[in-house]
Parts: structure tokens; C-alpha cells; sequence
């Protein structure tokens, strides 16, 4: 095995991107482990999480020492989840806690190779790749289809997280500083704030683009969703993992389904245009016009009208 494949994998993009789809398909074979989002700020049983306190946090080599052992132990499977069961949980945690012991234990005996999902790990993910020699794979999702989705979640974002993040807005976001500060302290729409979320996202998946070119990934939805196995394949082989019928099979189960579940089995392609059901006229053409500059670096005409 050569180092590529030795490597840990980051798959990140914005939440509601597929990341989480993505990851279950690259974590098939039996030598990959999962790690489930040690970005994320909510406590979950049996889990490495909570560490940070902001949704999206930026981590970067001045502020690195308060998160860098959190993410080697991550890495290494040595989640600290009984300390954080302890603060957070109850005595129903124990179950599943006593699961994930085992779980971290057996990867960490097997040496498997750590997969990262976590799309909370994105304005993080130039210190993630060089701080731990990562492969990073970024998802991307049509604007309406990301707008589409927080609006059926009713999920509203908290922009003071970001404005409390003075070096990400210093590195990243400085051009959308006054539009952040106005959604901090402003109740707006839900459409607008997912707007705005993508914007700021993709305007930093597109720096990235420009600063590392080929040396990551980047994968469109809609391509996973139009041929998952035929596109799954490319992105193992880029990874250095080997395609085998196990991978396939579950391709094929959670990409294939008639009806979506808890699971996370689907039916990909008719996915891909759920926002034209999700979205009134007059959204899709708020949202067309208010993301235009940054969505015209990753879709075309044809990506608004077809379907």
C-alpha cells in the first residue's frame, strides 16, 4: 500500500450537500472508518462531538493549539466519548456509548484508514489537509437545491457564529462582511439566509479551486445522483481505494431506492430536481438571481431550466 492510500479522507461541501451519502459510499470497504462530523457543536451519544462552539468554525495555524489534539485523537479513534457522555449525556446514552468504544477500538486495532465526514469542517479544510496530510473531497450543491432543502428542514443559521470569527473573516468572508453583520443582527427571511449561506460557502469552494486546483476533488451532486456507481468509481480510484463488489452493492441499495427513509436510501436522479417542488417561482428566481455570480463558476443555463 503506498502512501496515497494511507491517507485520511475528508469529505466536506456544505450541509445538505450529499456529504453525509458521500461518505457512507467511501467508507464501504471493510478498511475505511467513518468519523461522523467532529465539527458539529450539538452533543450526540457515542460520539467524539461536542468540542467547538461555533457552527462552521474556522481552524488555521493561529489558532490550531486549542483543537489539534481533539482532531489527531479523532483521527486515531480516541474519541474522549465517556468524558463527553459524562458532561452532556444520560444513563440512555450507555448503550450506544458502549457500541462506539468497541467501534473506535476495532479501528484503531485494524489501523483503518480514517474518512472524515463533516461539512462543518469547510472553512477548515486548508488547515485539516495540511495539518494532517488529508485527501479532501468537496461536495457542491445547486443553490436551489441547498435552499430548497433548509426550507423543507426549516432551518434557520445563526450568522453571529461567523461574525464571531474574526480570522475567518479576515481570511474568507471580509467581502460579505456587511451582509453578515445585517443577517447577525436582523431576523431575515429563511430563503434569504440560505442565499446568503451559499454564497459565502461556495465563494470559499471556489478560492480553494483557485489556491489547490487538482490536488483536491470536487464533485458536483447532481453528477453523483445522475450515475452513482459510474461516478463513485472515479472517486475511488482518485482515492486510492479499491472498487470492489461490496462497494457496489451498496451504491447501488442507497442510490436506487423508490422511496427516501431515515437510512438514507434514495432515489438519486429524481433528487436532483426535488427543489422545482420545494421552491415557489418566486424563489427560484430570488435565489437564480442572488447567487448568479457565484453559481455561474459551477452551473450553467442548462442546470436551471431542465428536469
Amino acid at each position: 500500500m503506498n502512501d496515497h492510500k494511507k491517507k485520511p479522507i475528508l469529505v466536506t461541501g456544505s450541509h445538505r450537500s450529499g456529504s453525509t451519502w458521500a461518505g457512507v459510499m467511501l467508507s464501504a470497504p471493510p478498511d475505511i472508518a467513518y468519523v461522523n462530523e467532529p465539527f458539529n457543536i450539538e452533543y450526540k451519544p457515542g460520539s467524539c462531538r461536542p468540542h467547538f462552539q461555533y457552527w462552521y468554525t474556522y481552524v488555521c495555524e493561529e489558532n490550531e493549539s486549542a483543537h489539534v489534539q481533539y482532531i489527531r485523537d479523532c483521527l486515531r479513534y480516541k474519541p474522549h466519548a465517556i468524558r463527553k457522555a459524562l458532561q452532556h449525556g444520560s444513563l440512555e446514552d450507555i448503550p450506544r456509548l458502549v457500541r462506539f468504544q468497541i467501534q473506535c477500538l476495532k479501528a484503531r486495532l485494524m489501523k483503518k484508514r480514517p474518512l472524515v465526514k463533516d461539512p462543518l469542517a469547510l472553512f477548515s479544510t486548508e488547515w485539516m489537509a495540511e495539518r494532517f496530510n488529508m485527501e479532501v473531497v468537496i461536495l457542491i450543491r445547486h443553490p436551489a437545491a441547498f435552499v430548497g432543502s433548509l426550507k423543507a428542514a426549516g432551518w434557520p443559521f445563526p450568522f453571529s457564529h461567523l461574525l464571531n470569527q474574526p480570522l475567518l473573516m479576515d481570511r474568507y468572508l471580509s467581502g460579505y462582511a456587511e451582509e453578515i453583520e445585517d443577517f447577525a443582527r436582523h431576523d431575515r427571511d429563511l430563503i434569504d439566509q440560505a442565499i446568503l449561506l451559499w454564497n459565502l460557502i461556495y465563494s470559499v469552494v471556489r478560492t480553494f479551486q483557485q489556491e489547490h486546483g487538482a490536488d483536491w476533488l470536487y464533485v458536483k451532486h447532481e453528477d453523483l445522483s445522475r450515475d452513482p456507481v459510474g461516478e463513485y468509481r472515479k472517486l475511488y480510484e482518485k482515492l486510492g481505494i479499491p472498487f470492489s463488489d461490496q462497494a457496489r452493492y451498496r451504491i447501488n441499495k442507497f442510490s436506487f431506492a423508490e422511496t427516501e427513509n431515515k437510512h438514507m436510501k434514495r432515489d438519486s436522479k429524481s433528487n436532483i430536481w426535488k427543489w422545482k417542488k420545494r421552491l415557489t417561482e418566486g424563489e427560484i428566481s430570488r435565489v437564480r438571481e442572488k447567487t448568479g455570480e457565484v453559481a455561474g463558476h459551477f452551473y450553467t443555463e442548462d442546470d436551471w431550466i431542465n428536469g
